[in-house]
């Protein structure tokens, strides 16, 4: 089976596609030339996946919140791609008031790129890629929730493995 493509990476920031599942990852600071890479990527990827894609966002403990200017920017990428996206889901790695800050962020993209497509906030990777799963599309075998998770454990830099996934990921994981 295919693993994911790392398309874009620095310290801030990581895109990678599998299938038509695109995954971004902010690690720390959001930048434009991120964002820029992430529009490329959207772009490249609704190409080549007609049908639409999916998109999964983490936001790492501890990666600032973006500016008014990155939130526009994000906002405006959000939008332009709108008709491609089939399901969208944001993984939030923190608790108590800094998860609920994250929220609010995320409300107000949503709100101003009103986005058309299914959009939730989830603070666990299990029930994030569960609800995923279902507009899930890959060329060949399309993987089961487990490998879906070890493949988001992965590209996070996380150990994987069966007994070894990140705590965050293991609890609910199964077949979908």
């Amino acid at each position: 089976m295919n693993r994911p493509n790392i398309a874009h990476e620095d310290e801030h920031h990581l895109v990678a596609t599998w299938g038509n599942l695109l995954l971004l990852i902010w690690k720390n600071e959001t930048r434009l030339a991120a964002i820029q890479g992430l529009r490329d990527t959207m772009q490249g990827l609704a190409k080549r996946q007609p049908d639409g894609m999916t998109l999964l966002t983490v936001i790492e403990r501890g990666a600032p919140l973006p500016s008014s200017t990155e939130r526009r920017a994000l906002s405006d990428v959000l939008r332009d791609f709108s008709g491609s996206v089939l399901r969208s889901a944001v993984l939030i790695d923190a608790d108590g008031l800094r998860a609920a800050t994250v929220r609010s962020v995320i409300t107000g993209l949503t709100l101003i790129a009103r986005q058309p497509y299914p959009h939730r906030v989830f603070g666990r990777a299990a029930e994030a890629a569960a609800w995923l799963y279902p507009t899930l599309r890959f060329d060949g075998a399309k993987p089961n929730s487990l490998e879906l998770l070890g493949a988001i454990d992965t590209i996070r830099g996380k150990e994987s493995g069966v007994g070894g996934r990140a705590p965050s990921s293991r609890a609910g994981a199964g077949s979908v």
